[in-house]
């Protein structure tokens, strides 16, 4: 009878953990809970990625776009706010679970969280595209001046080079996009949504659409 009892509990016990662990994976694949990198990884000293000399002034190179400035994930939802390429920043703190900083005009601090899940390039060559030590007007150097306008609001749209859309919307993420070299270029509009800029043979856009189809949120 003990024996019975015991397995039963034992069974009682596993069918719990399984629920439970299948309440989180749910939870995590619908609330966007956040993946890191192992906690072991150590500080990254931004200064030595970038190769640059601590008074040096660093500079974001493209719109980083965001709808929390302090859960801002890698893979820039083009959703909310932008925060402008060529913004002067300070950093804070860098990990492989994400980088703070702080705005240099405006005091405001910016928390860019990593996932996982969705870096496929390492850490830091995800710092490498994201700042720069090229001032605002090197950056825009060639553009006319309606188009830099577009930039400046987050707007790609027919005939723009893919500087232009990197200055715009950033670099596609590597986990839909696994190089800049490929025609179609995937962004993320919101965690279910995606648009697609597509390049013509010449490097210029040739028509930027929406998907129809709403993402699995697995694919985020």
């Amino acid at each position: 009878m003990m024996r019975i009892l015991l397995h039963a509990s034992v069974v009682f016990a596993v069918s719990v953990l399984l629920v439970s662990c299948a309440v989180l994976n749910k939870q995590k694949l619908y609330f966007g809970t956040y993946n890191f990198f192992p906690c072991e990884a150590g500080p990254i000293d931004v200064n030595k990625v970038l190769d640059v000399k601590p008074e040096q002034e660093i500079y974001t190179s493209h719109n980083i776009w965001y709808d929390n400035k302090d859960e801002i994930p890698h893979i820039n939802c083009h959703k909310g706010k932008i925060l402008p390429f060529g913004t002067e920043v300070k950093i804070i703190e860098a990990s492989g679970k994400g980088i703070i900083f702080q705005d240099v005009k405006t005091g405001e601090i910016f928390r860019l969280i990593f996932f996982k899940q969705f870096l496929i390039s390492k850490v830091d060559d995800y710092i490498k595209i994201l700042f720069t030590v090229k001032k605002p007007e090197e950056l825009a150097a060639g553009i006319k001046p309606e188009i830099l306008e577009k930039i400046n609001t987050g707007t790609v749209e027919k005939g723009m080079s893919r500087q232009e859309v990197i200055l715009a919307y950033g670099y596609p993420s590597t986990h839909r996009t696994p190089s800049i070299k490929e025609d179609t270029w995937i962004y993320f509009d919101d965690i279910a949504k995606t648009r697609r800029v597509i390049f013509n043979r010449k490097g210029f856009v040739l028509e930027v659409m929406e998907d129809l189809q709403e993402n699995s949120v697995t694919k985020f």
